[in-house]
């Protein structure tokens, strides 16, 4: 019986790669070096916010670290929420879970304030809880999402999380929580059928279905 479900946020129920390049690419630009694009961005989104800078600007000289960390963080304040926007159907489909008694978390290696500020004003306050890195080991270390299991007063068998890619089905992993992978968003299919050990799903009402049918 599925008491609770987890969420991941980038790529899982928000489109949020636009906004993360022009960050990127704003950094890069401060230290001269030249743009790059969404795709790129892409294969590094699912780190924590420091790793996720020096993937995507590995020139940053070990001293500059913490100037590039500012002038990332910088530009994203004011661009967090300029084109991200809720996947089609997935307000809807929180909805429906949250009326049949599920409890709602995100867990993200987004930074927390703004996993914090980006659950409230994209989904108005549907989630029970809400958890980005800082406070606990980045994903897919466990402990994040335990603390929330611990906190709803639920069982790893009685959990799900859901998310996009390979770090978050090793986080339910670790967690000895049932994994649903969607590909809705920045990881198609094939990659989330490729890496077994979790439900794929296209849709957010496959999404709801599954959950609500491991009750």
């Amino acid at each position: 019986m599925v008491k609770a479900a987890i969420f991941d946020l980038d790529g899982t129920i928000a489109n949020t790669l636009a906004d993360l390049t022009t960050a990127i690419n704003a950094t890069r630009k401060y230290y001269g070096l030249d743009e790059v694009d969404e795709e790129f961005i892409l294969k590094f989104v699912n780190g924590d916010t420091v790793t996720f800078i020096l993937a995507c600007i590995p020139d940053i000289p070990k001293d500059e670290i913490e100037n590039g960390v500012a002038v990332y963080k910088r530009t994203y304040s004011k661009c967090y929420l300029e084109k991200t926007k809720p996947y089609d159907g997935i307000k809807e489909s929180l909805e429906e879970l949250k009326k049949s008694g599920i409890k709602l978390a995100v867990f993200s290696n987004k930074s927390d304030e703004y996993v914090k500020m980006m659950a409230d004003e994209l989904f108005g306050g549907i989630f029970d809880i809400t958890l980005g890195s800082g406070i606990f080991p980045s994903k897919p270390a466990p402990d994040g999402a335990l603390d929330i299991l611990d906190r709803f007063g639920v069982s790893s068998d009685e959990a799900v999380y859901i998310g996009d890619s390979d770090v978050d089905v090793e986080t339910a992993k670790n967690a000895n929580m049932r994994a649903v992978g969607v590909s809705l968003g920045y990881r198609g299919h094939a990659f989330l059928e490729a890496l077994g050990g979790c439900d794929v799903v296209d849709t957010p009402d496959e999404m709801v279905a599954i959950i609500k049918g491991g009750r």
